[in-house]
């Protein structure tokens, strides 16, 4: 992984380091293991925090962790962990490879990373045929967490299609960047499409907040 995103991933410690529990409570007491982070709009910093969750719980948790690219409008994870863009995730959905063979080792032997691959037919049919959901409830029995770095909400449809599959929702939000308005808008598309939207990031003011609290 590039000595640049370890360092910002790292930079997020202190602000993640609540989290774990956070998610228990916001989510009723219900076990949280696959985790969706999206953001309203592109350039939020949804991948970093992604990153930045999956190696705290794998690094400081010691927790067994996969982290997905699911971002179809532009796939980063691939680059960033210098692996290759495929095996990955969409040769999973379409059964041209196992688990094993898409998930690949990083710099901790606690998370492995599962790059977006490239992706065959339209989302709406694997959603149609519960792949995504099967292969999220055999990886559950693999790792204890699962993150996922998806597209943003806003302008495309991937996200609504396939947000009710995860246990809990984070929406990345870059802060005195982002509008309100619009922040409120994502989040009622996501629960509108059964997400499970249980907390807001705000990137550049590094802290973590509970629940949405904006109106």
């Amino acid at each position: 992984m590039s000595s640049n995103y370890i360092s910002l991933a790292d930079s997020f410690k202190n602000e993640l380091t609540l989290l774990e529990s956070n998610l228990m409570e916001a989510s009723d007491g219900e076990r949280v293991q696959s985790i969706l982070v999206t953001s309203s709009k592109s350039g939020e910093g949804k991948t970093l925090s992604a990153i930045s969750l999956s190696r705290k719980l794998a690094l400081e948790n010691n927790y067994k962790v996969l982290l997905i690219d699911s971002n179809i409008q532009s796939p980063q994870l691939h680059e960033i962990f210098e692996l290759p863009l495929q095996p990955g995730l969409s040769e999973c959905l379409n059964d041209s490879v196992n688990i094993k063979q898409a998930c690949h080792t990083s710099d901790n032997s606690n998370l492995d990373i599962m790059p977006l691959g490239r992706p065959k037919g339209h989302i709406s049919q694997i959603i149609k045929d519960n792949k995504l959901n099967n292969l999220i409830t055999e990886l559950k029995s693999q790792y204890d967490y699962i993150i996922v770095d998806t597209t943003y909400v806003l302008g495309t449809s991937e996200v609504s299609l396939i947000c009710g599959v995860f246990d809990a929702i984070l929406l990345v939000v870059e802060c005195e960047a982002t509008k309100w308005q619009v922040v409120k808008t994502a989040a009622d598309k996501l629960t509108s499409s059964h997400g499970k939207l249980i907390g807001t990031i705000l990137n550049r003011r590094q802290f973590y907040i509970p629940q949405i609290f904006y109106g």
